[in-house]
């Protein structure tokens, strides 16, 4: 039973095609010149030969990429290079491989957020937050249109791939649309729609329609208003410390 495509791909990408020893690159003129060493024997008379499942022999599990010196070396010298030693290689070589990833990733994220974050103005957002719920600057609703458009426009970078900053996207948006949402609605009577919301001498300003609508409506909209600003703001500065932690040249 010979190894499964599936672990073969999954052990060169893991290893970014290099020998998780000396690091070279397995990859010559679009050959590949690795080789897949087994951690344990794939006989009992082998290096670290043992008895182990047939499944997991020639999985990826008891596999290591190396190079065809340190193959050799590897299997010349067992009690050097344990099954304990060898796993550990393995999983530090990929581990790096995984960070290193992850900075590119970073790097090539920062100036998309930069210019986002820039165009939603969304370090001024949180002056806007002091007034909830009583009064509602039009001008809230600026960043959700402009990263709407962002997200609509650009399929091939978002939602992000880096799952902790989609999350805290997310986790912001989610309450963000809740409070533009009850800003936007109403309640309607049987005779006539009473807006949550109404106008006041300053354009950009609307004051909550608490004198208008029912008590009893109000006090329980309210009660769940409250909660979506109280989601939306603690959402918004844990947003802000990610992107701070990992992206310092966004803000």
């Amino acid at each position: 039973m010979g190894t499964a495509n599936k672990d073969i791909k999954k052990l060169y990408g893991l290893s970014a095609g290099q020998c998780n020893i000396c690091k070279k690159s397995l990859f010559d003129a679009d050959v590949h010149i690795g080789e897949m060493a087994h951690v344990i024997a794939k006989s009992l008379n082998g290096p670290r030969g043992k008895n182990i499942d047939k499944s997991v022999r020639d999985s990826y599990q008891n596999l290591i990429l190396l190079c065809a010196n340190h193959h050799k070396e590897v299997d010349q010298n067992p009690n050097k290079y344990t099954v304990e030693l060898l796993h550990k290689i393995k999983a530090e070589h990929e581990s790096g491989v995984r960070l290193k990833l992850s900075k590119k990733e970073v790097n090539a994220y920062a100036p998309v957020l930069k210019e986002v974050f820039s165009y939603m103005g969304f370090t001024k957002m949180v002056t806007y937050f002091e007034d909830f719920p009583d009064f509602f600057n039009i001008e809230f609703l600026t960043p959700y249109d402009v990263f709407s458009e962002f997200a609509r426009t650009n399929p091939h970078i978002y939602p992000f791939s880096d799952l902790a900053l989609q999350e805290k996207i997310d986790n912001f948006i989610n309450p963000y649309v809740d409070v533009i949402n009850f800003f936007q609605s109403g309640y309607q009577t049987n005779v006539e729609y009473i807006g949550h919301y109404r106008e006041t001498n300053n354009a950009s300003i609307y004051k909550l329609n608490k004198h208008d609508l029912p008590y009893e409506y109000t006090q329980k909209a309210l009660s769940q208003y409250r909660k979506d600003i109280e989601s939306m703001i603690s959402a918004y500065y844990e947003l802000v410390k990610y992107i701070r932690s990992n992206f310092e040249s966004v803000f």
